[in-house]
């Protein structure tokens, strides 16, 4: 696969959009996409690093079932 100039790519299992907040609520793939595009045109590592700030504030400490992996990749050259 051959990406375009400042293309992005979000590989995540599903511990990302299935986190719970403390009302039982999931993250979700439109959280996901909402915090990507906000962040679009940033480095990966900062599209990451945002993800997972987000998601952390989403769960605000309550216990998780699932694990997390996140991988943002991205071609700026």
């Amino acid at each position: 696969v051959v990406l375009p100039l400042g293309a992005r790519v979000i590989l995540y299992t599903d511990g990302v959009t299935d986190a719970m907040s403390p009302q039982e609520t999931m993250f979700g793939a439109e959280s996901l996409l909402e915090v990507a595009q906000k962040h679009a045109g940033q480095p990966a590592s900062e599209i990451q690093t945002a993800i997972l700030s987000a998601l952390r504030s989403f769960v605000d400490g309550a216990p998780q079932l699932d694990d997390v992996t996140l991988v943002v990749l991205g071609r700026d050259v």
